[in-house]
């Protein structure tokens, strides 16, 4: 499902279409800073790591920062589980689930 930016061939801009796999010629990345952010994402995600462990070096004391640690995985091993459950039930739940299908080809469903 792709949705139209330009009004033409009987579709209104901000329409969704359907398309199907076989007739997609070619695929353009559309061009903004989300998508900027999307491709040095790991990047990021390594500075930020590399920041909290500066800064949990530079302010905490040895002791603290294995009490800090202890309390996070403790809270890991709480969580995780609750979280993979929930996944799993709501993967069960929306496979019951209708799916409500479109009578028209091009719709704002």
């Amino acid at each position: 499902m792709v949705q139209v930016q330009e009004t033409g061939q009987g579709v209104r801009a901000g329409e969704r279409v359907v398309i199907p796999k076989g007739e997609v010629i070619e695929i353009q990345e559309a061009e903004s800073w989300v998508m900027g952010v999307y491709h040095v994402r790991w990047y990021l995600a390594a500075r930020m790591g590399l920041a909290v462990a500066l800064m949990s070096w530079s302010w905490l004391e040895r002791e603290e920062f294995g009490t800090w640690m202890s309390n996070t995985w403790d809270f890991a091993k709480l969580l995780v589980p609750l979280l993979f459950g929930g996944v799993f039930v709501v993967g069960f739940i929306s496979a019951l689930l209708p799916v409500r299908p479109c009578p028209y080809r091009t719709c704002s469903c």
